[in-house]
């Protein structure tokens, strides 16, 4: 046992952690709801990206940076959309 920590809030915080989602469970997603492949997001429409990319953000455990990583924008425009 490790003085002075609680294992209780270890776990709450590794449950938390466990939350966010694979880059490819994220790529299935949007294939899967969209038909449209992420590396091709940024040739598509703005009205498709712009769908997309509010998809990405209200997805619980994803990130902006992996929503950058897979989409090639910077995380300010995807912050901005």
């Amino acid at each position: 046992m490790i003085r002075g920590i609680n294992q209780q809030n270890i776990f709450s915080l590794y449950e938390d952690y466990k939350k966010f989602i694979a880059i490819k469970e994220i790529r299935h997603l949007v294939l899967g709801k969209y038909h449209i492949e992420l590396a091709t997001l940024q040739s598509a429409p703005t009205i498709i990206k712009d769908k997309i990319l509010k998809y990405l953000k209200e997805l619980d455990g994803c990130s902006l940076r992996q929503v950058s990583r897979l989409t090639g924008f910077t995380v300010n425009k995807i912050f901005k959309v």
